[in-house]
């Protein structure tokens, strides 16, 4: 509408002559900004009945659009330099499972919002600009959900104190301890105790993140996090408390886009519920290897260090020509039921399992200007025998596409299909461009971090 303003609204319909039903589904939004602080969306999704994205899940339309919830939102975000504020109505309706017919056409409310207020306040100098840093969130909200059949109000807060140093100049360490608080004025319906239950809840967070540049090549990077309740748990919560507490690590080696190699893994020090070795998870390696346009390759590997075997692997050869005129790809996939990250296991089963290991091969060739045929074969190396297979055909037909094809898998059977798409057909709102919806995103979500990173 202007730079500062945009309106988009989608529409598609289709009548069924043998139901002689209109089916539709349609969305209506508008973006507003007074200035780079001051902005706001109105939105409105509109589902017409619940079954349409499933029976008409092959139509040229966008499926990422309009949801199967009916939903309509009306929201305003001041952000300044140091904080941001957030207000939010809103109002979903589900299908109403008492009233349901051949395309479910009837909507109850499920959730309102009336409303919601989100308050961030950027990391902030304690002591010295340099030294220990404090951020601020809370979040309030009047709340009317289907479950309880009632509105509820919900408080929550976190005040958190960061650290970040770079030190020899390629090694940075970032700290963070977060405070959580949340109150609840209502109990949900048969909640008495923990998450949904009248009364406050606390809880404390904490982050550190290690990344080191060692050379032009070589990167590592360790993340420690541990999450504990300090009270109000709930019976399946540990007795400590402590939800997580989780310390991982990767390295990796980078050749510009030539090649890529990372080896991570992960210890849960909040063990008490695993086996001892469940602790320590998969040492994973991925290989990237790309040295031209036309050829790349894939490897990914699971190794239990507990058995001392190799659980997955898994490798991809892509290779295509110049001008895409044919493309070529082979697999492999291997995996072994006996290998756990706690180590061996399956050892009574009697046979014993046997490991798989399977090889994939498509290939894609164009014929003549607006054809294109494609082919998949799977062979079981285990079983030594053809596990899957697929062919199709695709014609471009100027205004229209078809494409016709074969299948055959152990699960679903031999099938053909045939389909035929129009072109023409929006499947994407008409006279609003994404570069100015982006524009607008981008200057809207600027600096919002935690519950207010929901309106992006």
């Amino acid at each position: 509408m202007n730079d500062y303003s945009v309106f988009s609204l989608y529409g598609y319909g289709i009548e069924e002559n043998d139901t002689n039903q209109l089916r539709w589904e349609s969305r209506l939004r508008g973006l507003w900004a007074v200035s780079s602080s001051l902005q706001g969306r109105v939105e409105a999704d509109l589902p017409g009945d619940g079954l349409f994205s499933q029976d008409y899940s092959v139509a040229r339309r966008d499926p990422s659009l309009v949801s199967t919830v009916r939903e309509y939102d009306i929201s305003t975000t001041l952000t300044r330099q140091q904080d941001t504020l957030g207000l939010l109505l809103r109002r979903q309706e589900m299908i109403d499972l008492n009233n349901i017919d051949s395309i479910e056409s009837h909507f109850t409310e499920s959730l309102i919002n009336l409303p919601q207020i989100n308050f961030s306040l950027f990391p902030q100098p304690l002591i010295d600009k340099n030294f220990i840093k404090y951020d601020l969130t809370l979040n309030g909200d009047h709340t009317y959900t289907q479950a309880n059949g009632f509105y509820v109000n919900h408080l929550t807060g976190e005040f958190g104190l960061s650290e970040s140093k770079v030190f020899l100049k390629t090694q940075t360490f970032y700290s963070r301890i977060a405070f959580d608080e949340s109150y609840q004025d209502i109990s949900d319906q048969g909640i008495t105790q923990g998450a949904g239950a009248a009364g406050n809840t606390s809880s404390v967070n904490v982050s550190s993140t290690w990344s080191g540049r060692w050379s032009e090549f070589y990167a590592t990077n360790a993340t420690y996090g541990l999450s504990k309740k300090l009270n109000n748990l709930l019976p399946s919560d540990p007795a400590d408390g402590i939800s997580s507490n989780l310390l991982s690590a990767y390295m990796e080696f980078t050749a510009g886009s030539l090649l890529r190699a990372r080896t991570s893994t992960s210890y849960n020090f909040a063990g008490q519920i695993l086996p001892q070795g469940a602790r320590f998870n998969y040492l994973n390696q991925n290989f990237y290897f790309t040295p031209s346009p036309q050829f790349d390759y894939l490897a990914q590997v699971d190794y239990s260090v507990q058995a001392n075997a190799i659980k997955d692997f898994n490798s991809v050869l892509d290779y295509k020509s110049t001008k895409d005129l044919w493309r070529f790809r082979i697999s492999g996939n291997y995996v072994d039921p006996n290998v756990d990250n706690t180590g061996v296991i399956n050892q009574s089963i009697t046979p014993p399992l046997a490991p798989t290991f399977e090889i994939a091969g498509e290939v894609d060739l164009a014929l003549f200007t607006n054809y294109r045929i494609s082919a998949l074969e799977t062979y079981d190396c285990t079983n030594a025998i053809f596990e899957s297979r697929s062919i199709s055909l695709y014609r471009d037909l100027h205004d229209w596409e078809a494409q016709i094809g074969y299948s055959d898998d152990p699960i679903n059977g031999e099938h053909v299909f045939f389909t035929l798409n129009l072109k023409a057909l929006p499947g994407r709102p008409l006279s609003v461009s994404d570069q100015q919806l982006q524009n607008l995103n981008g200057i809207r979500n600027q600096g919002l971090t935690g519950a207010a990173s929901q309106f992006q």
